[in-house]
């Protein structure tokens, strides 16, 4: 009953529906815009690395193709990069994971790039689609509601307001879609720009399917990229194993020595025995010496040697036998000296006789 009496009351309902649900809808569509912008310029400015590693990807493509109606080509589409590991070798290996071998053993800072553009994860989750639905949305309903507050006459109640404020809110409303709209309009121009960078139809292609696509490829390069360096620590450990159990098997020998060689001069001129002091106290109990004894008559008479009764020690034979060599040679001289004297006296009894 109450509501009956207010004069056009849809009109007001959906003005004030209006009123409520756009600063919401407003909010919800303005981060939505600012991750595709921020990947954008992302793509735009950081994307060095990246670019370095379309033309590896390029220049191996060729390769590959060469001699083909593909080889030689000038460029790619970045759907193709979804199906890098698509191509095998006999080997079980793949053409993206060959790429990022390659990639870590010559030259390690392109592997960045996925660093670099690890914020298009999030603009590949936003629906462009749904954003432009959800702007024409309020300003379709905001067209309308310009058209209703307008034929909305003043209620004989006079608590009624609604002619007063609504205008003001609708004003509110207005500007608030203007700035929305206009940073919806930079994106575009931005993504076109890019899109058209790397060779994109800007009229066909949406920012969720460009993203999409350049964040599926980066999950592939990083898995790829873990498994590579997984198999280098794993044979690296297997060489190790196979390093020590060779050195177990075959111990590293010790150096040998030179032999001494013998010639001519060794025979005839030995190096003579380390001169031994014979002056050293010797047992006569237990290590009775040598001693020499002359036999049997004059000139011809030799040196024996008595057999000592037990075992001498080495040290104690070789001074025995260096004191027998001297007592000899002292008797040898002895015996030229008696046959000098003998010759001389002989030589004077013949001078006499004569």
């Amino acid at each position: 009953m109450g509501l009956s009496k207010i004069p056009q009351l849809r009109a007001r309902m959906e003005c004030l529906q209006y009123k409520l649900q756009c600063p919401t809808k407003i909010e919800e569509l303005q981060p939505a815009l600012l991750r595709i912008r921020a990947a954008t310029s992302t793509m735009q400015g950081n994307s060095d690395n990246f670019l370095k590693l379309l033309e590896v990807v390029l220049a191996f493509g060729n390769f590959l193709n060469s001699g083909t109606s593909k080889g030689n080509a000038i460029g790619f589409s970045l759907r193709s990069l979804e199906k890098l590991q698509d191509t095998k070798g006999n080997d079980k290996s793949n053409f993206l994971g060959i790429i990022v071998e390659y990639i870590e053993d010559h030259n390690s800072d392109i592997a960045n790039w996925t660093k670099d553009l690890a914020n298009i994860k999030s603009a590949a989750k936003v629906s462009w689609d749904s954003i432009q639905d959800d702007l024409k949305e309020l300003q379709g309903g905001l067209r309308v509601c310009e058209t209703k507050v307008t034929s909305v006459t003043r209620g004989e109640n006079r608590y009624d307001v609604f002619y007063k404020l609504m205008p003001v809110s609708l004003d509110e409303c207005r500007k608030k879609f203007e700035e929305i709209d206009q940073l919806n309009t930079s994106v575009m121009k931005d993504f076109g720009e890019l899109a058209e960078k790397y060779g994109e139809d800007p009229s066909r292609t949406k920012p969720e399917e460009f993203f999409t696509c350049l964040t599926n490829f980066m999950l592939q390069y990083e898995t790829q990229t873990k498994e590579f360096k997984i198999k280098r620590i794993q044979e690296k450990k297997k060489q190790l194993e196979e390093k020590k159990k060779n050195q177990r098997l075959n111990p590293t020998p010790a150096p040998a020595t030179t032999p001494v060689k013998t010639t001519g001069n060794n025979l005839s001129n030995p190096t003579p025995p380390p001169s031994i002091s014979t002056n050293a106290p010797v047992n006569p109990v237990s290590n009775p010496p040598v001693v020499a004894k002359r036999t049997g008559g004059g000139a011809g008479s030799r040196l024996a040697k008595e057999e000592p009764e037990e075992k001498e020690d080495t040290t104690e034979l070789v001074e025995s036998a260096i004191n027998a060599m001297n007592s000899g040679r002292a008797f040898a001289r002895r015996r030229l000296r008696r046959q000098e004297t003998l010759r001389q006296k002989e030589e004077e009894a013949a001078k006499l006789d004569q």
